[in-house]
């Protein structure tokens, strides 16, 4: 064999060994990463279920409900009042506001009966019902009735009153633990 023949074969050799020294050393510490990887996998899924146990969706921490409210309001009437007043009137037209006209609830109007304003709630009342009549509401849809006054010597208002159907949640704000005295990364009481 010629000497540059012999060389040529070191140098591959060389060469052979050093590559497989860098490599050799790589394969464990690969092993070692991709062990890691997977136990950190592991300890994700085991974090998940923690987590999972306080609900993160805002359906089931706050559900949205529909549902129908009794609205109402009492206006009160002065024994010697001859009718509506002017304070009255306006108090009832921000309180018919609210009433939905294409849903057409039925309006109550309940006149104390027995009670010293008796006479005075009874004009009012009527006013009221034409009050109601000329802001759109239904005369089919009006109810006058009456009740009865806890008291003969006192003034009893006037109830007015219809169903509403409106969304409602669960009231908001249940903090049962103070959130800057955690170090934990879980979604909180009120977390939504």
């Amino acid at each position: 064999m010629s000497q540059s023949a012999l060389k040529a074969r070191t140098n591959t050799a060389a060469k052979r060994s050093g590559r497989s020294r860098i490599y050799r050393p790589a394969i464990p510490v690969l092993m070692v990463a991709v062990a890691a990887l997977l136990g950190g996998c592991a300890d994700l899924k085991r974090d998940s279920i923690t987590v999972g146990a306080v609900p993160d969706d805002y359906r089931t921490t706050h559900p949205i409900v529909i549902a129908e409210k009794n609205l109402k309001i009492d206006l009160p009437v002065g024994a010697g009042d001859r009718g509506m007043t002017g304070s009255q009137r306006d108090t009832l037209l921000g309180f018919l506001d609210g009433y939905d006209k294409s849903a057409a609830p039925t309006l109550t109007i309940s006149i104390p009966s027995g009670s010293a304003n008796e006479i005075a709630a009874t004009a009012a009342g009527r006013d009221f019902a034409r009050l109601a009549i000329a802001s759109g509401i239904s005369r089919n849809r009006i109810v006058m009735t009456t009740y009865q006054s806890v008291s003969a010597e006192a003034s009893a208002p006037i109830r007015v009153a219809y169903v509403s159907v409106k969304a409602q949640t669960d009231r908001c704000g249940r903090w049962p633990e103070d959130l800057l005295q955690t170090s934990e990364n879980k979604h909180y009481a009120d977390f939504g």
